[in-house]
């Protein structure tokens, strides 16, 4: 009665890990795939895209290293007081706070801020140029993110790992042959 129970764990146990490895390797391809049709865009996941904070402008929110998550927003629902995300014409992704909302001949702009910086932000941010709003964040997972999108985290993370997972479930294989003869 033991045995049967510790199989039947033993098979849930390998469908879980069977579907967590197939979700992530389908996560995986979607970033690859999004990562070769925009290169100059980090990756979006319905709707959502990690970003890795590279400056303390916005101390104490968020600080360098942490991951922030960024929501694809309509600019018309965006507030004073929402942290943006938005691409600055030289293609900089900028997250700071909204202090003003503006209406003008130009059409939908926002005064932004950094809540570490002394000064407004120069130019207006138009509308067009809004990625999304800052959803939540997680402290220092940018640099894992960060090191996890270089050459060394790509084979530490993901090669490694499946090569891992082949090689057990080749050996696996071969000791069900091995039982039946």
């Amino acid at each position: 009665m033991v045995e049967k129970k510790n199989n039947i764990i033993k098979k849930i146990l390998g469908i879980l890990t069977r579907g967590l490895f197939i979700g992530v390797f389908l996560l995986v391809v979607v970033i690859v795939v999004q990562g070769f049709q925009n290169p100059d865009k980090a990756p979006s996941i319905l709707g959502y895209q990690p970003l890795t904070v590279l400056s303390n402008s916005m101390y104490p929110t968020f600080e360098t290293g942490d991951l922030i998550i960024v929501q694809k927003t309509d600019p018309t629902k965006i507030i004073i007081d929402d942290v943006v995300t938005f691409q600055e014409e030289s293609g900089t992704s900028i997250t700071h706070r909204v202090i003003d909302v503006v209406n003008d001949q130009k059409g939908l702009g926002f005064l932004t801020k950094g809540d570490n910086n002394n000064i407004v932000d120069e130019q207006i941010v138009r509308a067009g140029m809004i990625e999304g709003v800052s959803t939540f964040h997680i402290p220092n997972l940018g640099f894992i993110a960060n090191f996890a999108g270089g050459p060394a985290g790509f084979i530490l993370l993901i090669i490694l790992p499946l090569l891992g997972y082949l090689t057990l479930e080749i050996m696996e294989r071969f000791k069900k042959v091995a039982v039946e003869n």
